[in-house]
This record gives structure tokens, sequence and C-alpha cells, in this order.
């Protein structure tokens, strides 16, 4: 399911090693235009133009001398002087956040430039099932002995095909499908949403 409703994308990472006080934007910037071009490259294949194309850039940060680094989301523009002070104020407030203080007198350093590019794939419309009533009885198959809580008792077994949206079933049951078996013991009911879904809940008491 995933496969098929993600976004279609691909990760770039340059590493770029200044203090922040030392970083320069053009330098920046140049960076993310390269990886930007290495990624229409890359989607040429799908003929997608650069429109199409949806970019994410961020940055690895971290106090001097640390041994591990926040990703701290930048604009998906030109990268400025200010953008780069906003980046910084974040990660003060992220790392107290994280790890209970800050640190506003060390430096802070840059370690890796990342953008992601995206393209939006179409979504799946999923498919709704015939609407019904609270009544399941049309798609009552059979009863058969069936083994629940230490013995055997006659149980209502359905066709989880026939089922419509809305009905309710109440356990104990079993709900057979064309790939899976669906069992809903005493004390609990099962409704059936318009995508066919099964919402199975214990009866209050």
């Amino acid at each position: 399911w995933s496969m098929f409703t993600l976004d279609v994308g691909r990760d770039y990472l340059r590493s770029y090693l200044p203090r922040v006080d030392e970083a320069k934007p053009d330098d920046i910037n140049q960076l993310y235009h390269d990886m930007t071009e290495e990624a229409l490259a890359e989607f040429e294949v799908l003929h997608v133009s650069r429109e199409e194309m949806v970019v994410e850039k961020s940055a690895d940060v971290r106090y001097k001398g640390q041994y591990h680094e926040l990703e701290i989301n930048f604009p998906a523009g030109d990268i400025t002087t200010k953008d780069i002070e906003r980046m910084v104020e974040e990660f003060q407030q992220l790392h107290k956040e994280l790890f209970t203080f800050s640190l506003p007198w060390v430096p802070i350093e840059f370690r890796n430039l990342r953008l992601t590019a995206k393209v939006r794939s179409k979504k799946i419309e999923m498919q709704k099932i015939t609407a019904g009533t609270k009544d399941s009885s049309e798609a009552l198959k059979r009863k058969r002995q069936c083994y629940f809580n230490g013995g055997f008792v006659e149980t209502p077994i359905y066709d989880g095909t026939k089922l419509k949206a809305g009905n309710i079933i109440q356990g104990h049951a079993i709900v057979e499908e064309p790939t899976t078996t669906v069992v809903i013991p005493a004390g609990f009911t099962v409704a059936i949403d318009k995508y066919g879904n099964f919402i199975i809940e214990k009866k209050v008491q």
C-alpha cells in the first residue's frame, strides 16, 4: 500500500563543515543547486520538469565538539543570512526540547546539507462497498460447530464478500474472506465501514 501511495523521491547530501557564523549563503545555494540538478537528471526518465519536482532542504547542525547532529529544515528557495539566523534559533530551541539544555555560548557547526526531491504521486481512490443496513443476514452462509472458550458452540459463518457498509455482526461469529478468516469472539461486535474495513469493538457490559 505504501509503495503505491507514497511520493516518488530521492535524498541527496553534501558535506559542508564551516561554523555557522562563517558560512556563506552563496556556497550553500551552490551546493543545493548541484543537488537539484542531479535530481532533475535522475528524474529525467520520469519526464519530470523542475516545476513538477518538490524540493525540501535541511541541514545537519551541531555544537562544536559534539558527536551527534540535529537536522534543521531550510526554506525551499535560496538561503539567506536571515535563514541561517533562524536555523540557529530553531537549533537552540530543539536542542533544549530534546536534551533539556542549550549552549548558546558554544559555536555551532554545519556538518551536512540535505535535499529531498519528490514528485507527487497520484493518490489512489479507495473503492467504497455497497451501502446496507445493520442487518447482515444476507451474508450468512451457514452455521457450524466451532471451538470457543473451552467448548464447541454453534457459530454463524458469514461470507465477507457479501457484507455491506453498515452491517453489524454480533460475536461469536466467523467471517470468511477469499484471503483470510476473521474470528469474532463472544462479547464483541464488528461493524463494516464504507471501505469494507472491519471495526471490532468489545461490548460495554
